[in-house]
């Protein structure tokens, strides 16, 4: 069974409609994290469907959060 799977049969037992949401808040470049972020959430929705569960899933970007620091390649 893969981990997906197992999470969505867990779910099942609510008996609840599933809202799996996730999001990021990119600061500077994007990178391999942010791919992990989607794909895990994702995975885990299609599962809920595959099962039979009610499921949405929501993507948060929060394009509002203020860099770190200002990257060589952003001009000032």
């Amino acid at each position: 069974m893969h981990w997906a799977d197992f999470r969505a049969q867990r779910l099942s037992d609510r008996d609840v409609p599933q809202v799996i949401v996730s999001g990021i808040t990119p600061s500077g470049e994007f990178h391999i994290g942010h791919l992990r972020e989607i794909l895990t959430a994702e995975m885990i929705h299609r599962a809920c469907l595959d099962t039979g569960l009610d499921s949405r899933y929501v993507f948060i970007v929060d394009s509002m959060d203020p860099l770190r620091r200002v990257y060589d390649f952003l001009s000032p």
